[in-house]
């Protein structure tokens, strides 16, 4: 194989670097790899039905009386690898993570049968949760609109009209971390605004990293559906799993919505 200098000096920035800041699977520590295919592989499954698990996603009595929880689907549970995974992603520098997770997000998109199904004939618009300027500071970017990009391609690639729609912003509220099921609450109330009106009757899919109570899933909903748009769902990389459930690899199975 033939290398060029620009190849050689490349491996030796990289082994330089690695001696200098030693790399390790953030989910299972193992040295000198970025990521592990075993660690990778949490995140392959088939999108998984978990909104029972998710304790706010109760939509308003008063305005949907009757109707089933917001579907949502998850590629892993919020645990074990997987969380040291997102959270390395997320809070500790590892945007190296981003383009594996993106990937994991393209083939989840894609196996999204009944979305597809759903959108025929129309298009659904990929809404990614919108991060806090504070958030995108400290992560160097909105990680978020990457996963909600990654969907946009899954789904196309999967037969359906998809596009991405900002449709939403940041107004407010701190970071969710540590917070529980009822803070969360007070602080998403108010904390998303719209940033453009969605078309009436126009199909909407959520894209987030993790859900845990369901708040920020269950605010970006009724701002979207209060507008006129449909939600027929959200897609996450994965979910938080009830206190009861804490070793299944995923919530619910299924894959309809």
């Amino acid at each position: 194989m033939h290398l060029t200098a620009t190849t050689v000096v490349g491996a030796g920035l990289r082994d330089l670097a690695r001696l200098v800041v030693p790399v390790r699977c953030p989910g299972c520590g193992l040295w000198d790899e970025p990521l592990c295919s075993r660690c990778a592989h949490c995140f392959d499954g088939p999108p998984q039905r978990c909104e029972d698990d998710v304790p706010r996603l109760d939509r308003d009595p008063a305005r949907l009386r009757g109707l089933d929880p917001l579907p949502v689907w998850a590629l892993a549970t919020y645990q074990g690898e997987a969380r040291g995974v997102v959270v390395a992603w997320k809070d500790r520098g590892r945007r190296d993570l981003g383009r594996p997770l993106e990937r994991a997000a393209r083939r989840g998109a894609r196996r999204l049968d009944d979305v597809v199904q759903a959108a025929r004939g129309t298009a659904v618009h990929v809404v990614g949760v919108p991060t806090g300027t504070a958030a995108r500071r400290r992560r160097g970017g909105d990680l978020v609109a990457g996963l909600a990009s990654a969907v946009v391609d899954g789904l196309v690639r999967a037969g359906a009209d998809a596009r991405a729609a900002p449709l939403l912003r940041r107004a407010g509220g701190l970071d969710q971390v540590g917070l529980g099921a009822r803070a969360r609450g007070r602080n998403t109330a108010g904390s998303y605004v719209l940033a453009r009106r969605p078309a009436p009757g126009a199909l909407h899919l959520l894209v987030d990293d993790v859900v845990t109570t369901g708040s920020t899933l269950a605010a970006c909903e009724a701002l979207v559906s209060g507008s006129g748009g449909l939600v027929l769902g959200a897609l996450v990389l994965a979910a938080t799993p009830s206190p009861g459930r804490r070793t299944s690899s995923v919530a619910k199975g299924g894959t309809g919505v």
